[in-house]
């Protein structure tokens, strides 16, 4: 339940600061591919079936957003946010006293912070090579 939660809350994040899905779609498919290599790569589980790397992915995804288009402080916060969840997981600690597998959560991060520097538009509007300015 929490998972599901989660999810949707990352999911209207990334609506509210990415007007284009497909980037939202890619970061999704993205991060349960690295997610699922992981693993198969690391075993830290026999079975998992959580959607907290994909929600990892997201809130990496939409923290770049906001770093580099919407508000700085901000996105710096939630990144100190999120390393420092992933840190007390790492450490054996979890909120909802299910055995985090931070393993995901790392591994969906990365693939969310590879495919939001990937699909990034830049908000500068450049005439005859010259840079005029922020056009949002």
């Amino acid at each position: 339940m929490y998972d599901l939660a989660a999810l949707g809350l990352a999911l209207n994040l990334c609506r509210n600061l990415e007007e284009r899905i497909k980037p939202i779609v890619l970061t999704m498919l993205t991060s349960a591919s690295a997610v699922s290599l992981m693993l198969l790569a690391a075993h830290p589980v026999d079975v998992y079936g959580g959607l907290s790397g994909i929600t990892a992915g997201l809130m990496a995804f939409a923290v770049l957003r906001l770093i580099t288009n919407v508000d700085l402080a901000s996105g710096f916060i939630l990144l100190a946010g999120m390393i420092f969840k992933i840190y007390l997981e790492r450490q054996g600690m979890s909120l909802s006293g299910v055995v985090p597998v931070w393993q995901a959560h790392c591994a969906g991060a990365a693939a969310g912070l590879i495919v939001s520097l990937t699909t990034s538009v830049p908000k500068f509007r450049i005439i005859s090579g010259v840079t005029v300015g922020r056009t949002s």
